[in-house]
């Protein structure tokens, strides 16, 4: 992977196969923005596959994401809230597992972020 900084901020991140555009400037996501995308991501991904798994007629999952950081430098993360929209016709015992699988097992995004900040979950179903 190669990350260049622009000399406007921007910031390009680049490995074998994709390119990522971030920003110090306001102009694209910052870095800290794009690591709670990281991690609504990593845990959506899994709670998706995991539903499907038990055979739940899930459409989508949607993780909305919430977040208090640290006054002082270097500002890291304390609080991270995440609620899950579940889309489909599931049951909340499903979910409940889903969720806690991906927390305890297989988000490592989650797993990093766990060791420094204080992590919430809550869902909500919408049958669909």
């Amino acid at each position: 992977m190669r990350v260049r900084v622009h000399d406007d901020l921007l910031i390009t991140a680049e490995d074998e196969s994709t390119a990522l555009l971030l920003s110090g400037n306001g102009k694209a996501m910052s870095p800290m923005k794009a690591l709670l995308a990281s991690l609504g991501g990593c845990t959506g991904i899994d709670v998706l596959m995991i539903l499907k798994k038990m055979r739940e007629d899930v459409k989508e999952v949607n993780v909305y994401i919430d977040y208090e950081r640290a006054k002082e430098y270097p500002k890291i993360y304390t609080k991270i809230n995440l609620k899950y929209v579940v889309i489909g016709n599931v049951k909340k015992e499903s979910v409940e597992r889903a969720i806690k699988l991906s927390e305890e097992k297989y988000c490592s995004v989650s797993a990093m972020l766990s060791k420094t900040t204080e992590i919430n979950r809550s869902y909500e179903i919408v049958e669909g």
